[in-house]
């Protein structure tokens, strides 16, 4: 009985991870060359930390949250200037 429950409880967690990766892989692919699934939806961006700097003077953690912020904020036509932290002038701007 132990080792049943032992063995549904690894299948359902081997299960769940294998539908999160997906979900992963799919909201990744937003920003992706060809995309053609909706914009601004359920999208996650990556965690590792590769600055870049926006026109609207922010300095984003990477381009994909840049390109999140842009596609939520149409109006602001933001987009990015530079690779790295922006610096004062481009603050100012």
């Amino acid at each position: 009985m132990k080792f049943t429950f032992g063995l549904v409880l690894i299948a359902a967690a081997v299960a769940s991870a294998i539908a999160a990766e997906g979900n992963t892989q799919q909201r990744k692919l937003a920003f992706a060359p060809g995309y053609k699934g909706p914009m601004c939806a359920d999208m996650g961006c990556p965690d590792n930390y590769v600055p870049v700097c926006g026109s609207d003077g922010v300095t984003y953690s990477n381009e994909c949250n840049l390109g999140i912020t842009s596609c939520n904020h149409p109006d602001k036509n933001i987009t990015k200037v530079a690779d790295g932290a922006c610096s004062n002038e481009q603050n100012q701007s």
